[in-house]
């Protein structure tokens, strides 16, 4: 969690902090996965197609971000602009991805191991 956190502030100082909620929205898809992958469980087609619905949402809310900002700017801010916008965007995938899986891990060890004590 704490590199998650740092990530995310890293992510926060090169995009909008609306942007990077949205891109939030994506932990209910990489924690499902990962709960497929770890702990074997099963989603209904109809959540499936949910979660999808809900990548798409998240996608198409990006993409006019970052044409709106490729047309604001000239040439060169522009080129640095865009470059630091997809350090934000990537920055912002990491720390869902490491959250689904810190979330999936650290319910897989409770339910699991009954030896660890987390208290």
């Amino acid at each position: 969690y704490l590199i998650g956190n740092v990530v995310s502030y890293y992510s926060l100082a090169r995009i909008g902090a609306g942007t990077f909620v949205v891109i939030a929205q994506g932990k209910t898809f990489t924690t499902s996965i990962f709960a497929v992958l770890i702990l074997s469980r099963t989603f209904s087609s109809t959540r499936w197609r949910a979660m999808l619905t809900q990548v798409i949402g998240v996608i198409l809310f990006i993409l006019p971000t970052i044409d709106n900002d490729d047309n604001n700017s000239n040439t060169t801010t522009s080129n640095s602009t865009i470059s630091e916008m997809i350090i934000g965007l990537t920055c912002a995938l990491i720390v869902i991805i490491i959250s689904g899986f810190c979330s999936v891990y650290f319910e897989g060890t409770i339910k699991n191991d009954s030896t660890t004590n987390i208290w």
